[in-house]
């Protein structure tokens, strides 16, 4: 069973991001489930063509993605929309049902989440609004992503959807970021999903969720960036 990391990769800000996600939701944090990515231009139906084969492969069980958003589109390598709220470009129910989707993203839960649902999926996680990013340096980056990474990290413990987006607002808060764990929500906000076992008997080695608290970095004067 996979967890599918999907990664536009298409500027800087992104790149960063995707290479320290990639750094905490190794195969080991979330064992025993594998982790597979489509990265930079695989992340791309245009330029993949096993895109869609790769996504709606039936050991998929979760779909998660880093990359620009809006209310109705998540994009891919170089902005391509790979899915939109459009009703005239559905998505595909053979890609996503019976899955998990969990977009990191701007805003992608006002109105792609429904779009997913309809499509099949069991459950959406996402961003109601803009994520902002209020300081650039590799603490706070580090520090952001691993409260998202939480989510993985629980589903592969067999966390419900809804379970895991509670423990991700906890680790928001802990760590001083309550402000985006009130943008992320479960959808259903009770989703009782939980992902497939895998063939193993026995979860072992799994990474802890648990995040220290720790001060964050004093504020910068960079511009807030968002995704």
């Amino acid at each position: 069973m996979k967890i599918l990391a999907i990664h536009s990769q298409e500027d800087s800000l992104l790149q960063d991001l995707s290479a320290d996600w990639l750094e905490i939701v190794t195969s080991s944090a979330v064992a025993p489930y594998e982790l597979k990515t489509l990265l930079g231009s695989t992340a791309s139906r245009r330029w993949n063509p096993a895109f869609t084969t790769t996504v709606g492969s039936a050991d998929v069980v979760v779909i998660c993605g880093l990359a620009h958003g809006s209310p109705g589109a998540f994009t891919g390598f170089q902005g391509e929309i790979l899915y939109s709220a459009d009703p005239s470009a559905p998505i595909s129910a053979d890609e996503v049902r019976g899955k998990i989707v969990h977009l990191l993203s701007c805003s992608t839960a006002q109105q792609l989440a429904q779009a997913f649902l309809a499509a099949g999926c069991v459950a959406y996680i996402g961003y109601r609004d803009l994520v902002p990013i209020k300081q650039s340096t590799p603490e706070w980056l580090m520090t952001f992503l691993r409260c998202d990474a939480t989510i993985e990290i629980s589903l592969a413990k067999h966390r419900s959807a809804s379970a895991a987006v509670q423990d991700a607002k906890i680790q928001f808060q802990v760590n001083g970021l309550g402000d985006l764990a009130a943008l992320l929500l479960c959808i259903p906000a009770d989703s009782q999903a939980v992902l497939a076992q895998t063939n193993n008997s026995e979860i072992n080695g799994l990474a802890t969720n648990q995040i220290a608290s720790r001060p964050l970095p004093p504020p910068n004067t960079l511009p807030i960036a968002t995704f």
